[in-house]
This record gives structure tokens, C-alpha cells and sequence, in this order.
């Protein structure tokens, strides 16, 4: 199948295509893979997906994405953000412009929209990667979905997250910073899993998966020895709570004093 022919799908465990863009600042050519590799931190990629120049809800969203609080947010995670917009870079230049004098219209000056990093994706190709271009679409750019698209990359561009939403609805981005909140438990230890809803710095615990990455089950004296906190067997065997173990998770509260300081 060509290119055009083939709809590609991004899902968790994949490597993160890669792509050679244009910076909004400056107007540099930059490899997306070099950008993120070079940077130890996690990644936040935002697609702003199709018809996002004259989208509103997409407005809403780079003025979030820009402010100060949320870039905050985003630090004591440690997470690093890029933004890639499949147009010319001179529309994303105006367009930037025009919502800049929005915000300034608006008064709000904790949003700073220079600081948002944004990739240019001339021919929309890296989109296609993406998916979020129409299947048989010759022209990426013309067969644009009216998608966007959300992706958590780990340092070593694996994608740990990826989330498409409908271009007419705002994204959650207090569910994002929730999500690498998660990440951030898993990675340390793959052995335990979250609740629903989940949030950091509550009382809950979380959950002991019940199989090693060998799908042997872990027994009661294995789960001893992996989490010296406790366990509580609730139920079923294979359903089992333990404390958040000790090793550095930011904390709900400690994050609030960050934010205030």
C-alpha cells in the first residue's frame, strides 16, 4: 500500500515517529527526534490536528497550554512540551500573532504564548504518521481529520500515552497532568497499576498487578518483599492495594506549595 493508502494508528509501546520540522521561533529546521533526545524529560506532544487555524476550541487550548501555572505544572513533573501544527509558517505565525492580541485584549498576564515550543508540519505528512489524516488522502494537508491529539513520550521516544479528541472539544489537560502523575509511579515501578480517577496525594493506595513481566503471579511473599509499605488483599487474590512507595512522587500538596511560591 502507498502512504496515502495505509492509515496509520499510534498506540502505547510504539517508538514516536519522527519528522524533520520548522521552530515558530526563529524558523529554524529542527528533527523532532534530536529535540526530544536530547532532553532527559518526558514529553508532552500536542497535534492540533486539522482546521485548528480557524478553530477557537484550538485557541483555547495553546492559551492554556501557555500559561504560567500550567508550565509550572509541567516542571515539577519535569515534563517537557512541543507542540506540532500542520501549516505553513507563516500562518502559524499569524495565527499566533492573532491570538496573542486576544489574550492581550483579555488581560491575562500570566499567558505567554513565546514560550510554547511549535513545530511546523509544512506538508501535513507527520500527521499522516499520526493518523490524523483521511485514508486515500493524496494530500495530507487537504485530508486533514478534525482531530487532535494528545501524546506522552518517554525520554527513550517510546510513546507511554496517546489520546485522539474531536477538534470541536477542548482537551482535559488536568487529566493529562493526572496521567503523568501515573506514568510517573509505573515507570518506577511497572509491578503496580492506578485506580480509576486516581489522583496523586490521596489515601487510596494503589493497585498490585497480579502477574510479573513473565506471567508468573506474584505471591504473597513476593509482594512483601517489592513493597515493604504493605499489602491488603481485598476480594481476590489478584486484587491488592498497596501504599504509594517512597521514591521521590510528586506530592499533591508539596506541588500546591511549588505553585504559590
Amino acid at each position: 500500500l502507498s502512504p496515502a493508502q495505509r492509515r496509520m494508528e499510534l498506540c502505547p509501546g510504539d517508538e514516536l515517529p519522527n519528522f524533520d520540522g520548522r521552530r515558530v521561533h526563529g524558523g529554524s529546521r529542527q528533527d523532532l527526534h534530536d529535540l526530544l533526545f536530547q532532553d532527559p524529560r518526558r514529553t508532552l506532544l500536542i497535534a492540533m490536528g486539522g482546521n485548528f487555524l480557524s478553530n477557537p476550541v484550538a485557541a483555547s487550548e495553546l492559551v492554556h497550554l501557555a500559561r504560567a501555572e500550567f508550565q509550572q505544572e509541567l516542571r515539577s513533573r519535569q515534563v517537557r512540551l512541543v507542540g506540532v501544527c500542520a501549516c505553513s509558517l507563516s500562518e502559524l505565525r499569524d495565527y499566533i500573532a492573532g491570538v496573542t492580541h486576544v489574550v492581550g485584549a483579555d488581560r491575562k498576564e500570566d499567558v505567554d504564548l513565546s514560550s510554547l515550543d511549535l513545530l511546523v508540519d509544512q506538508d501535513g505528512e507527520f500527521h499522516r504518521l499520526l493518523g490524523l489524516v483521511r485514508q486515500n488522502a493524496e494530500n495530507a494537508l487537504e485530508g486533514l481529520l478534525p482531530a487532535t491529539l494528545t501524546v506522552i513520550v518517554s525520554h527513550e521516544l517510546i510513546v507511554e500515552h496517546v489520546a485522539a479528541t474531536s477538534s470541536n472539544i477542548g482537551r482535559n489537560f488536568s487529566e493529562v497532568l493526572r496521567l503523568l502523575d501515573a506514568l510517573s509511579i509505573t515507570e518506577h515501578f511497572p509491578q503496580l497499576g492506578t485506580w480509576a480517577n486516581w489522583q496523586a496525594g490521596g489515601t487510596e493506595g494503589v493497585l498490585i498487578m497480579p502477574f510479573d513481566s513473565e506471567g508468573h503471579f506474584l505471591s504473597k511473599e513476593r509482594c512483601e518483599a517489592m513493597f515493604p509499605k504493605g499489602h491488603f488483599e481485598a476480594l481476590f487474590p489478584w486484587f491488592r492495594i498497596t501504599p504509594v512507595p517512597d521514591f521521590g512522587v510528586r506530592d499533591e500538596k508539596e506541588g500546591q506549595g511549588e505553585d504559590s511560591a
